[in-house]
C-alpha cells in the first residue's frame, strides 16, 4: 500500500500520536488528568429545561405546551406549561 500524505498530515499524525502517548504514560504512571483535560462539564439540568422551555413557549402553540409537560412532567416549569395550556382551552 502506498501511502502519500503532506505536511499538515504528518503534523495532524505526529500531535494525534503524541497526545496519546501521553496519555498512555499518565496512565501507567498512576496519574490521572483532572475532569476539566478530558471533556467540558455537563450543561446546568435547569438551565436546560428553561431553555427548552422558552424554546417551546415561544412557538406559541398548545401542542408546544403539551410536548413539555409530557417530556417533564414533574418539573416546576410543567405547572407554568400546563396554566398556559389552560389559557389555550378558554
Amino acid at each position: 500500500m502506498n501511502l502519500i500524505l503532506n505536511k499538515s498530515s504528518w503534523l495532524a499524525v505526529t500531535v494525534f500520536l503524541a497526545a496519546n502517548i501521553a496519555t498512555a504514560t499518565m496512565a501507567m504512571e498512576g496519574k490521572k488528568l483532572k475532569p476539566d483535560q478530558n471533556m467540558a462539564p455537563p450543561p446546568d439540568y435547569e438551565q436546560v429545561i428553561k431553555a427548552e422551555f422558552d424554546s417551546l413557549s415561544a412557538r406559541g402553540t398548545k401542542e408546544a405546551m403539551e410536548l413539555f409537560i409530557e417530556r417533564h412532567p414533574g418539573h416546576p416549569m410543567a405547572e407554568v406549561a400546563r396554566k398556559r395550556l389552560e389559557a389555550f382551552e378558554d
